[in-house]
């Protein structure tokens, strides 16, 4: 191989992801005058269906196959309008308490609207299962020849990439342009985990549509009723009375363990309980070394380093004060609990502090007799999953983000997914610090709202062996 291909292909990913942030100025973008005279070339002729599928294309970035792919629903309502459901699949967990715990999400109807004009050839070229082969051959022939007012050509793939470059205008997210243009959930990771506004993406989408459609077009959307507390996405984000549940089961068997004075079981609930809200706090995932070693935490406690699922994942990020507090408390705990086990066993007292010295995990389960290598193997009734095994904690805190209107790359960069920028023209396209420390200060005020039980077991340390 040559050196001249090897240099090519080093670089061919860097120079990619150089030309995803071009996109506001790519010349391929349709101006807005040229969108003008589009939008009223496909909308002279209100019964062409060749014409309405053309502006289906436009005002959702879908191609002319997922439109009409009988296996994604659709349904036209008596008003006219039209709802395509999305094709996006939001995994399920279950478990004892997990389902029992108000979801964010509680049913799988998530849809988009179209106006009349559009939803009702969508319906007769469904109907009539016209192949997709022709009627894109039709759109092709309509637009054979014609460019935009600066000489780009105009074509079907103009057509869908058009929500791509005027997304940002309307307040759209890129998850919502994801979701609305059907886009491969795994183009970005974090389409997996936010539970958002169904209101608020309808809305965005009718001001995108806005771009192209006259207001009178728009008005049968307008007035569909959508519930202000009706979510689409992700089925594992909890409410904020869901994560009140969980933390009152915590807070109930904590309780009950201490009536017994039984510290083995006090200890592991407590661990579950800080562990619990440090995950919420930073977004880690479930691992059986969760949070590795004391180390982990840096800067006087006050950052800490992430690795929770590989090399690529790993990340340093802002530990916010609520969380500091917590976690500094049972660091406390530990200090008291290895010294009373100074003289009862010596086994017991060097695991822990082992823990406290950066020698093994910080968390770690205990057992009657030994602590457990990290933070599994847990006895009854703390074996539900929603402790040890259900990412929860990142699908509810970027959910609540996400709803508090957090940048969504910093929040990206805070999951470990951060991805090439839109548009080197926004505040966020140099990254800083700084937008992790707005995250967190964020995630501090979510935490606070949510008045979660404040347990410091410092004042029911065990007495004895």
């Amino acid at each position: 191989m040559s050196s001249h291909v090897k240099h090519k292909r080093k670089y061919s990913k860097r120079h990619a992801r150089k030309n995803k942030k071009r996109l506001p100025s790519s010349p391929y973008r349709l101006t807005r005058s040229t969108l003008k005279e589009l939008s009223s070339l496909l909308l002279d002729d209100p019964e062409s269906t060749t014409k309405g599928l053309a502006l289906a294309i436009l005002i959702t970035g879908m191609t002319l196959k997922q439109l009409l792919d009988k296996k994604i629903k659709f349904e036209l309502t008596e008003s006219g309008v039209g709802k395509i459901y999305s094709d996006w699949h939001f995994a399920k967990a279950t478990s004892p308490i997990f389902d029992r715990a108000e979801k964010l999400v509680t049913h799988s109807d998530n849809f988009i609207l179209l106006p009349p004009v559009i939803a009702k050839h969508i319906e007769h070229a469904r109907s009539q299962e016209i192949p997709h082969e022709v009627l894109d051959k039709r759109i092709r022939h309509l637009l054979a020849g014609k460019r935009g007012t600066a000489g780009q050509l105009i074509t079907l793939n103009s057509l869908k990439r058009v929500i791509d470059f005027e997304f940002n205008t309307t307040k759209m997210t890129r998850f919502e342009r994801d979701f609305i243009a059907q886009r491969a959930m795994n183009e970005h990771m974090q389409n997996f985990y936010v539970a958002f506004s169904a209101r608020i993406l309808i809305s965005h989408h009718l001001e995108f549509m806005r771009i192209f459609l006259p207001k009178t077009q728009l008005i049968p959307c307008r007035h569909y009723q959508v519930s202000n507390d009706k979510m689409f996405g992700s089925r594992k984000a909890l409410s904020a009375n869901g994560v009140r549940y969980i933390f009152e089961q915590i807070s109930t068997m904590l309780q009950d363990a201490i009536v017994i004075n039984d510290r083995v079981a006090m200890h592991n609930i407590y661990t579950i309980y800080v562990v619990t809200i440090l995950q919420l706090a930073t977004m880690h995932r479930p691992a059986k070394d969760v949070f590795r070693t004391i180390h982990t935490f840096q800067n006087d406690f006050s950052q800490v380093e992430i690795l929770d699922k590989s090399d690529s994942s790993i990340r340093l990020v802002p530990l916010c004060d609520t969380a500091k507090t917590v976690l500094l408390e049972y660091i406390s705990y530990l200090k008291g609990y290895r010294n009373r086990y100074r003289f009862l066993s010596p086994s017991h007292y060097h695991a822990l502090d082992d823990m406290l010295q950066g020698l093994s995990n910080l968390f770690r389960i205990q057992t009657s007799s030994v602590f457990l290598p990290g933070f599994d193997g847990f006895p009854e009734p703390l074996s539900d999953k929603v402790f040890s095994k259900i990412n929860w904690h990142r699908h509810t805190m970027s959910s609540f983000l996400s709803e508090a209107g957090a940048n969504r790359d910093a929040l990206m960069a805070m999951m470990g997914h951060r991805e090439a920028l839109d548009a080197p023209t926004r505040w966020s396209s140099t990254f800083q610090y700084q937008q992790l420390l707005d995250i967190s200060a964020e995630i501090d005020k979510e935490l606070k709202a949510l008045a979660l039980p404040d347990i410091q077991l410092t004042k029911f340390r065990p007495q004895g062996g």
